[in-house]
């Protein structure tokens, strides 16, 4: 359980569920007393986490999201964040995605950012499926027309997203245009 955020910049820099054994050159660390009263602590930027209101889900159809840290420097906060995720929409193998809280306030920016993951998660599936045309034995089978094709194939899919990045009205993957795999017609 994450009680303590360390706090740089305006910025969590690392959660904490006790303070480390050592931290900057401070031997014995852990063993300073953490209070709210303790200045020099405060004053190194360590902060107590304020623990999110979880929402009500359905465990059968939903699981909550791993928590996020945010730091608010009017208040002087550092809040725990837990959203609740769908289960069917969960692809095991994609990389957490973190979605900043500025962006839940405006629907628009939402779906654009999500339409972007999904869209980022497609291409790295396509790249995932070409990386064996760039292995030296299947280059020498299929010569250089074949392998430039999928060179060519390959960049097109890196450039993808930077077609639509700014395009907010792009709020569906399903609209992206793919470059055509070679081979395919």
């Amino acid at each position: 359980m994450t009680v303590l955020a360390h706090v740089e910049n305006g910025t969590v820099t690392g959660v904490y569920d006790l303070l480390p054994d050592n931290w900057r050159n401070i031997s014995n660390f852990s063993a300073l007393d953490f209070d709210a009263d303790n200045a020099f602590l405060y004053n190194l930027g360590w902060r107590k986490i304020e623990k999110a209101f979880i929402p009500t889900y359905d465990p059968s159809t939903q699981q909550l999201s791993v928590p996020t840290y945010q730091y608010d420097p009017s208040s002087d906060v550092v809040t725990e964040v837990i959203s609740i995720v769908d289960i069917n929409t969960i692809n095991l193998n994609d990389p957490p995605q973190v979605i900043q809280a500025s962006d839940l306030e405006d629907p628009t920016v939402r779906d654009h950012r999500i339409a972007m993951i999904a869209l980022r998660n497609k291409r790295d599936t396509l790249l995932a499926a070409s990386d064996y045309t760039q292995v030296a034995d299947v280059v020498e089978k299929n010569g250089a027309d074949l392998t430039a094709e999928f060179v060519t194939y390959r960049q097109e899919l890196r450039d993808l997203p930077a077609t639509y990045e700014n395009d907010l009205t792009f709020i569906n993957e399903n609209a992206a245009v793919y470059p055509v795999k070679p081979g395919e017609v």
